[in-house]
């Protein structure tokens, strides 16, 4: 059986997390540096071509604001994708349970094939037990695929 592998995203996860996490430090950094600079040159008015100490600070508080929005909308994105991680495990994981009891999948169904004899309501009721329902096949197309034609005819 071919193994399906799916990629988990646990390192995007930890791409986001660094990602965040060197944002916060280089935060931190610039204002240490700041502060240093301010206090080196002993001038607390103005920095950098005029620009004010309270400029500067909205700026800083604007900057992080913006990274504070990001990281929510990077944790929206996270949990979306983990509900969908869960959806395709599920239906992998139902995929895989019909496989290893020789269900057959076509065009988007499972189809068990019994070579069993059996009366109508006999049959039915053996397919009810395994969770589904005794077809008929009126479709052109299924009736020709190779697991109706050489397996069974």
């Amino acid at each position: 059986m071919d193994i399906l592998c799916f990629f988990t995203g646990k390192k995007s996860y930890i791409v986001i997390a660094v990602t965040v996490g060197l944002l916060y430090v280089l935060q931190a950094v610039l204002n240490i540096s700041l502060r240093l600079y301010l206090t080196c040159s002993g001038g607390t008015e103005t920095i950098f071509n005029n620009v004010t100490i309270e400029e500067e600070l909205k700026n800083l508080t604007d900057e992080r604001d913006e990274l504070v929005q990001k990281l929510e909308q990077y944790d929206m994105q996270l949990t979306g994708l983990r509900r969908e991680k869960d959806e395709l495990q599920t239906k992998l994981n139902l995929f895989d349970h019909y496989l290893k009891q020789n269900w057959i999948y076509f065009s988007g169904s499972f189809y068990y094939i019994s070579t069993t004899e059996k009366s109508w309501q006999s049959s039915r009721d053996d397919c009810l037990g395994r969770g589904a329902d005794l077809i008929i096949i009126n479709s052109k197309e299924e009736n020709v695929q190779p697991f109706f034609s050489s397996k069974f005819v």
